[in-house]
């Protein structure tokens, strides 16, 4: 036993400051004679460990201290390179460009402005044609609008340029694996035929433009010649005429004068009303405010639908949904474009029916059906284009049972047939029937 205390002795002069857990695990544990050689082994080795342990952290700690200074110097260095390309294009006029760079180089190391503003050895001045070289101007690019344009016209011209340069720039990479298809790997014809069903037989227009939206191939697609083709020559048929003095269909169908399908053109009549003299009170004379609506809707197929009546649009809405209204004070025509700005609408109203004519065969005074003609004009207002329908001609013949007719022409002044103005309605182009 003597032994064994000179030697835990020894041990604590040898290492004063061994761990605490080391000591109190010592002076508690129940030392055999028999097992002295491994029990001071036991000893010895716990106190190296003890003070490896305390020893090690310092190094790991020296060697993320020198890993992070190295991974600083880099960001920095990157940073002043982007920062710079910001300064050159902001020399250049591209201040949009030199934001985008300022931003991105902040982002990566906050301090960089310091570093390049108050160390005048680290600014190396880099030209804008040596920085678009290297391929820092690419980094900090978005899109062509983004690039200094100040109109709507630079900035589609510069994007088709870009779309025209890299078409590597129309493909999509999944940034993870995909186990379904993605609508990237259709081809062309495919997603030209998706875009049919999409604008539609009601020729939604309005979609077309919310996916070009989406990406550049699709913005590319959007206005694809074909498309826009084929939605011109549905609109005006046999009047179509050459593209000249247009520069694409596309621009055809938004600066000729045509009629929009998407809604209701409504016209609202008012006009005061005598009323009958109350006994009680002679010298009060009442009068009445009349209202009624007159709503106008054009199909691209050349149909058109037209109703009169007192209740508001928004109830009339529902009637006219459909080519073939079910309201009975409905009337259903054709329409044609007449000229560049002038739309003809003619109407057939079968006024007795078949069983009442058979009543009625020896008398020729009675009206077998009356043909309605309107002429109306296209303008347009400084919100919206072609929203307004002014009525320039209104007539109508009465066809007789015995094959006489009789024309009578409307006088038409502001007052009683004042201007169509459009109204969109969402539900008419919700739901697809048929594609382009």
């Amino acid at each position: 036993m003597s032994l064994i205390s000179s030697e835990l002795a020894t041990d604590g002069t040898e290492d004063s400051a061994s761990d605490s857990s080391v000591r109190n695990v010592r002076s508690i544990e129940v030392i055999d004679p028999d097992n002295l050689e491994s029990a001071s082994f036991r000893w010895s080795w716990r106190a190296q460990f003890a003070r490896e342990s305390r020893q090690s952290p310092g190094r790991p700690k020296e060697q993320r201290t020198d890993e992070e200074k190295c991974g600083n110097d880099q960001k920095s260095s990157s940073a002043i390179r982007i920062f710079e390309a910001g300064i050159a294009h902001e020399r250049e006029g591209r201040m949009q460009q030199a934001i985008r760079c300022y931003k991105q180089a902040i982002k990566i190391y906050p301090d960089v402005e310091k570093m390049v503003f108050l160390n005048s050895s680290v600014t190396t001045g880099l030209s804008l044609k040596a920085i678009e070289e290297s391929g820092l101007a690419t980094s900090c690019r978005r899109s062509p609008d983004e690039t200094g344009c100040t109109s709507k016209g630079e900035v589609i011209k510069n994007l088709e340029e870009r779309l025209s340069r890299e078409p590597k720039s129309l493909q999509c990479e999944p940034n993870e694996p995909q186990e379904r298809t993605h609508i990237s790997a259709l081809p062309n014809e495919v997603i030209l035929q998706i875009f049919r069903w999409v604008i539609s037989s009601d020729l939604d227009v309005q979609q077309l433009e919310q996916l070009s939206l989406v990406c550049s191939r699709f913005y590319k697609l959007a206005r694809h010649p074909q498309l826009w083709q084929s939605i011109c020559e549905r609109v005006w048929g046999q009047q179509l005429g050459p593209l000249a003095p247009f520069s694409s269909w596309r621009d055809m169908f938004i600066n000729r004068c045509r009629p929009c399908f998407n809604g209701l053109y409504v016209a609202k009549i008012t006009y005061p009303r005598m009323g009958e003299s109350n006994c009680s009170s002679a010298l009060y004379r009442p009068w009445h405010r009349v209202v009624y609506y007159r709503c106008l809707r054009f199909f691209p197929d050349g149909t058109a639908t037209m109703i009169t009546t007192a209740d508001p649009p928004q109830a009339i809405v529902q009637h006219l949904k459909s080519k073939k209204p079910k309201c009975p004070t409905a009337k259903v025509g054709r329409y044609t474009m007449e000229k560049a700005e002038v739309v003809q609408v003619t109407f057939n109203r079968s006024l007795i029916k078949d069983d009442v004519y058979r009543q009625t065969v020896g008398s020729n005074n009675f009206v077998r059906n009356r043909q309605f003609f309107l002429v109306l004009q296209v303008k347009s207002t400084d919100r919206l284009r072609d929203n307004t329908l002014v009525l320039t001609n209104y007539e109508a013949i009465d066809h007789y049972v015995c094959g006489k007719t009789g024309p009578s022409k409307f006088r038409v002044d502001e007052r009683n047939f004042p201007p169509f103005h459009f109204c969109p309605v969402r539900s008419y182009t919700a739901l697809s029937e048929a594609a382009l």
